[in-house]
């Protein structure tokens, strides 16, 4: 039933008085949750820190691995003395990580022309690129040692000064995918020779 001192009253009364209500609870933005500095990635490789300013970022991942956004560099020197074999660690995923061997623009693996052609598709400054030639690990039944290769013509390309990478297919079909590769203690990397593009 409906209060009636609410709805009428007389002119000599004082005002009707509501109920007051609580008043609305304060609405506070949320938190925002800044990213640690630096990621420590256990692996089978070993334990690796990476510093998050340093990473490169892959806005459409990797082939095969689209989520894979955010990545490191780490020196595989200890694993494999006397070579430059480094590890590329996903940051954001990190059971995927790759073996790869670096090279700049000019290297003996691709002509400075196919190099300076994929630099200018993906919008790269040639100067701040350098490449990353991934290495696949396998043992064939009946054999006992462990044989490398590397996949010479979809290369991950980064540039420095954007912190931007991408792995590249190259216009050229001549570039092997599974390339042997010899890693010589007393060298930094030793490949068989590719064939002439």
């Amino acid at each position: 039933m409906l209060n009636q001192s609410i709805l009428y009253h007389h002119p000599s009364d004082p005002p009707p008085t509501l109920p007051l209500m609580n008043e609305p609870p304060v609405m506070t933005p949320p938190q925002s949750v800044q990213p640690a500095a630096t990621v420590e990635v256990q692996n089978n490789l070993g334990r690796f820190t990476f510093k998050r300013k340093a990473a490169i970022t892959f806005p459409h991942g990797v082939v095969g691995f689209a989520n894979a956004r955010e990545f490191g560099l780490a020196s595989l020197a200890d694993i494999a003395p006397g070579s430059n074999l480094q590890l590329l660690q996903c940051l954001n995923e990190p059971k995927l990580s790759f073996i790869v061997l670096p090279r700049g623009l000019e290297n003996e693996l691709i002509t400075k022309s196919d190099a300076l052609d994929a630099c200018h598709l993906l919008g790269f400054d040639p100067d701040a690129s350098l490449f990353f030639f991934i290495i696949t690990l396998r043992k064939d039944q009946g054999d006992a040692d462990m044989q490398m290769s590397l996949n010479v013509r979809a290369p991950v390309i980064a540039d420095s000064n954007q912190r931007i990478g991408r792995q590249h297919v190259l216009s050229n079909p001549n570039y092997p995918v599974r390339m042997p590769l010899v890693i010589d203690s007393g060298q930094a990397a030793t490949e068989t020779p590719a064939p002439t593009p």
